[in-house]
């Protein structure tokens, strides 16, 4: 069994229902949202409900120890503060009713050197793909929690990099190669086998994704790839099945910024089903446009023709539930005049994945708070989302995906990069504001 199929006892395993257990309004911290007497909003109510945000502050978060930025092991962290208990997961919180309740304990963020920036966990194991560098000096690793990096991936990386369900196969992508329209090699590396294959040319913003019958699908020649890799990576590129795009951003609009910018990035999604793809169409880093699109069919729905972020974080602030049935995503929408003084607010929104059924879970009660990432708690009852409360740090909410229900869980630094560690259990790093590039702030969660 591997670390993220099984807890490490089963005391360890009381523990955590004992701490699910105890998430009711009478354990939850004073300030909570939760704790105070006012009734349980409904549906509809909890569409504009805004969850207070804390005062601000700059101070960074106390530092666990470790021998070495190798040696972090975010499954380890994880085992630790859920054996604590309540000592350490003081942040609990209950949202919903009946079957669709969620509970979620969590402990507050602490920092933690890294030896690499990490991109891409593996789906099983403790394997995840990072980077170190900058700028057009990237090089992209394959890592090992708790062992640091174990092999360089690829010198002057250009874009993300994707793990096939199994976690055998990895892509990525390359500036070595590149051709005079600006297209970049797309490779594959067989861990099992050693075998490195060029897919094919990639276009910008050079994002790639399997889906979970492993095709490899990425953007050439104005059109969506869906390639089907053969069992051994060794001959000519299979051809691929092209879905025509319009409206897609040349080359050279990206190739003028810093690549790295992009790297944890993606414009587009594969549904955790592999029939759907989000799009983000007509965008840069503020803006665009969200569309669903078919990948059998090729038809495409418009889901939201103005899409706003005041961050740079356009890219990561809508993602797929895991079982492929619903979009999340995060928008500013006008709210009106103030004065003479125009205000925007954002809203959190979920559409089906035939693009229909378009609702709103809530509004900020804050105008021109924006948010920096959106994510799904792995069952699929509750997403993370991370509000801007300042420059420096950002603040993670849990949303309630049937009710709207939202509660705030702990500050660390920007984003969210989450890790199911454990059946229930997930670690959240953030990229701290302090120390290095590779400080990052980590939690713990443990959800039901």
């Amino acid at each position: 069994m591997t670390a993220r199929t099984t807890v490490a006892s089963v005391a360890s395993a009381m523990l955590l229902l004992g701490l699910l257990t105890a998430c009711g309004p009478e354990a939850l911290p004073s300030g909570s949202v939760l704790s105070q007497t006012e009734p349980e909003p409904t549906a509809q109510e909890a569409a504009s409900h805004s969850a207070p945000t804390l005062e601000a502050s700059v101070e960074p978060t106390p530092a666990l120890t470790v021998d070495s930025p190798d040696a972090v092991d975010i499954f380890e962290i994880a085992q630790e503060q859920t054996a604590a208990g309540e000592a350490v997961m003081t942040i609990q919180v209950t949202l919903g009713e009946g079957d669709d309740q969620l509970r979620v304990a969590a402990s507050q963020t602490t920092g933690v050197l890294l030896p690499c920036y990490p991109a891409a966990p593996a789906p099983a194991g403790k394997l995840y793909t990072c980077r170190t560098g900058g700028g057009f000096d990237v090089d992209r690793w394959i890592a090992e929690w708790g062992k640091g990096k174990q092999q360089l991936l690829v010198h002057q990386s250009m874009g993300a990099s994707a793990w096939s369900s199994d976690g055998n196969r990895v892509a990525f992508s390359t500036w070595a190669g590149q051709d005079e329209q600006g297209n970049m090699p797309l490779k594959v590396l067989d861990l099992t086998t050693g075998e490195e294959w060029v897919a094919g040319m990639m276009s910008a913003p050079y994002q790639m994704s399997f889906t979970p019958t492993d095709e490899l699908v990425y953007l050439a020649d104005g059109a969506l790839q869906v390639l089907d890799l053969p069992g051994t990576l060794q001959g000519d590129p299979l051809p691929a099945r092209s879905i025509p795009l319009k409206d897609i951003p040349p080359n050279e609009a990206y190739l003028r910024t810093d690549p790295s910018s992009a790297s944890s990035a993606a414009w587009f999604q594969v549904s955790p089903k592999g029939d759907k793809v989000a799009l983000l169409r007509e965008f840069n880093a503020e803006g665009g446009k969200l569309s669903i699109l078919d990948l059998e069919s090729g038809h495409e729905v418009m889901v939201a023709e103005q899409m706003l972020n005041l961050h740079g974080a356009i890219t990561n602030i809508f993602a797929w539930s895991p079982d492929g049935s619903t979009l999340a995503f995060v928008n500013l929408a006008d709210g009106g005049l103030i004065g003479d003084a125009p205000q925007m607010y954002s809203e959190l929104w979920l559409v089906d994945a035939d693009g229909a059924n378009l609702r709103q879970l809530w509004r900020s009660e804050q105008p021109y708070l924006g948010y920096t990432a959106l994510r799904w708690l792995p069952n699929g009852k509750a997403i993370l989302t991370a509000a801007a409360v300042e420059s420096f740090s950002d603040l993670v909410q849990v949303t309630h995906a049937q009710s709207g229900q939202r509660a705030d869980l702990f500050r660390g630094g920007k984003g969210i990069y989450l890790t199911e560690t454990a059946p229930g259990v997930a670690t959240v790093l953030m990229q701290s504001a302090f120390g290095s590039g590779l400080m990052v702030d980590v939690a713990s969660l443990v959800y039901q």
